[in-house]
């Protein structure tokens, strides 16, 4: 099916004329569909539309700046048959592509934020100080990702995670610092003018470090897995190429290495193998920008 729009003369630019869409119309940056998609029209907007060199393309023009530009192009083909009212119908303010719409073909995002973790320790971590049911970890990330079809994405992030713990009944002070970094798939569940919902999951690695202080100090050294299953993402459109991701989830870490203990009756460092793990539901906002 294609669109059909009524136009109607307007002095206001030379050799411009309102329309009327009757169905959604996606308006290109430059005079093809493979360039860059400003945004898509919903069915009954009005816009004007102005005839250009090219009898398969007409120039769209915008009333502010769309992305850095006042014009952009549709097919000739999406307008189907035109037809001139006998009366003009009243003056109505040219509309640009709503921000939720402009999401619909974009190609990529990358974002700034973070996420919380709600961390279960396992045994190992209870040994090494930590007695309490769960540890609140702080996770900032840097996000990427990339649509490679219609469905599905790639996408990839690092960061940084810290934790703060005091253990009040054993008189200990939990610490630990990490840098990670995952990759993973997701598929595009729903779109609609205002969110996109992905679902997918990922694997990486990460090297953390976690520290207790007492009379006994322990300090571990640990490399190993992380896994994010499932992660749910929503991207929200806010204005122009900025969006609100959020994004929630089930983590996984699967940590092994070294522990020194020093200080107290210990006259040398004592070494000892350590695993530990969290697993946690995780959430989080993140500021990002659409391409």
């Amino acid at each position: 099916m294609v669109a059909s729009i009524v136009l109607s003369s307007s002095g206001a630019r030379a050799q411009s004329q309102f329309a009327t869409t009757s169905q959604r119309m996606p308006i290109y940056k430059e005079q093809d569909t493979s360039s860059q998609v400003l945004g898509t029209y919903a069915p009954g907007s009005k816009v004007r539309v102005k005839p250009t060199s090219n009898p398969e393309w007409m120039e769209i023009q915008f009333s502010r700046p769309v992305k850095g530009t006042s014009v952009g192009y549709a097919r000739a083909s999406a307008f189907g048959s035109l037809k001139r009212p006998s009366t003009a119908p009243g003056a109505a303010a040219v509309g640009n592509p709503s921000s939720g719409s402009s999401l619909k073909k974009y190609r990529g995002t990358i974002s700034l934020g973070a996420d919380g973790v709600q961390a279960k320790p396992s045994a190992a971590l209870v040994a090494l100080g930590e007695a309490s049911a769960s540890v609140p970890v702080l996770q900032f990330r840097a996000k990427g990702s990339y649509f490679w079809s219609e469905r599905f994405l790639a996408y990839a992030h690092v960061g940084y995670d810290s934790f703060t713990h005091i253990n009040e009944a054993a008189v200990k002070t939990l610490y630990g610092s990490a840098f990670e970094g995952m990759a993973g798939v997701q598929y595009l569940v729903m779109r609609n003018r205002f969110m996109d919902l992905m679902v997918g999951a990922g694997a990486g690695a990460s090297m953390y470090s976690v520290s207790t202080l007492k009379a006994l100090t322990a300090t571990s050294s640990l490399v190993g897995l992380q896994f994010e299953i499932p992660r749910l993402t929503v991207l929200v459109p806010l204005f122009s190429s900025l969006a609100l991701e959020l994004n929630a989830g089930y983590q996984m870490k699967t940590l092994s290495g070294v522990t020194v203990v020093t200080g107290g009756t210990v006259a040398e460092p004592e070494t000892v193998l350590t695993d530990i793990g969290f697993g946690g539901l995780f959430g989080g906002l993140q500021l990002a920008w659409v391409f």
